[in-house]
Parts: structure tokens; C-alpha cells; sequence
């Protein structure tokens, strides 16, 4: 007999402050496999991470956010999906997570986050399989309408 295996699913919504960004650091690299950090005063500045109430622990919407999960029930999964834009909503200046980790975690604790294509968009998929606290760290590109890279940038 199969086991019936129930999804809670957690949705977080980053909306990222390009113009401001892009202000703060006037020359940011475009490379992404070198991009430059941003620091916590302007992270907190920046970046508005939010999610539903009944999955928030503490926090109020911000650079950092903890979220509640559900991992005393064994038959539920409990998934975690970000999705990520511009305060323009992607209509002039588009924010794109090209990276996620968790980066004080092991991996009893959570499935690595990975990319997952949805159509014209994307997100970013966790699973969350054991109790304790993640913290995950991102890598960003901000473009312009028409694709062209502005700037690479990283939450570490």
C-alpha cells in the first residue's frame, strides 16, 4: 500500500529595489561568478522578503525573514518556493536570482534549493525535511528592458 504524502507549500515573494541598488554601488560588476556584495545596511534597505502570516515566526518584511514549518507530521513535505522582482515589477529594471543556498545548514535538514522553470518565469524550490534554522544566501542580476546585464550583486 503507497503512503499518501501531503505538500505544504511556503511562498516567499523577494521584490528587490533595483534603482536604488544601482544607485548605492554606481559600478557593480557584471560578472556573475564574481559579483559584488552588498552590505547589510543596504540589503536592509533593498530587499523585501514577505511571505504569508501564518508562515512567519518573526520578523516583519525585510531583508531577513523567518519563516515557520511544519516538520513534526512525517507525511508532509514542507516546500519552500521563491520568486523574486523588481519594485517595477520587471518592467524597466528586471531582478533575477541566478543563485540560492543554504549556507549553515546539513543536508538532513533541507534538500539543496534549486531552479525550476515555470513557463516565461522562474523560481526557486527548497525542501524542508528536518527542524532547525537555514540561512540562505543569493546571488542577483539586475537588467535592463532589453536584457543587458547592469549589475551582479550578492547577499554575502
Amino acid at each position: 500500500m503507497s503512503q499518501l504524502i501531503l505538500f505544504n507549500t511556503i511562498k516567499v515573494l523577494t521584490v528587490i529595489d533595483c534603482e536604488t541598488l544601482l544607485e548605492l554601488y554606481t559600478n557593480p560588476s557584471t560578472s556573475m561568478s564574481n559579483p559584488t556584495s552588498i552590505s547589510q545596511t543596504n540589503l536592509n534597505k533593498t530587499i523585501y522578503t514577505v511571505t504569508k502570516d501564518i508562515d512567519t515566526m518573526t520578523g516583519k518584511p525585510g531583508s531577513e525573514l523567518n519563516i515557520r514549518t511544519d516538520v513534526q507530521d512525517k507525511d508532509i513535505l514542507n516546500l519552500i518556493k521563491w520568486r523574486v522582482t523588481s519594485l517595477s515589477l520587471d518592467t524597466d529594471l528586471e531582478a533575477e536570482f541566478y543563485e540560492v543556498r543554504a549556507i549553515n545548514c546539513s543536508e538532513s535538514l533541507i534538500y539543496p534549493p534549486r531552479k525550476v522553470e515555470s513557463g516565461q518565469s522562474s523560481y526557486w524550490l527548497s525542501i524542508f525535511i528536518g527542524s532547525g534554522k537555514v540561512i540562505y544566501d543569493w546571488k542577483l542580476k539586475i537588467s535592463d528592458r532589453f536584457g543587458n546585464i547592469l549589475g551582479c550583486l550578492s547577499s554575502q
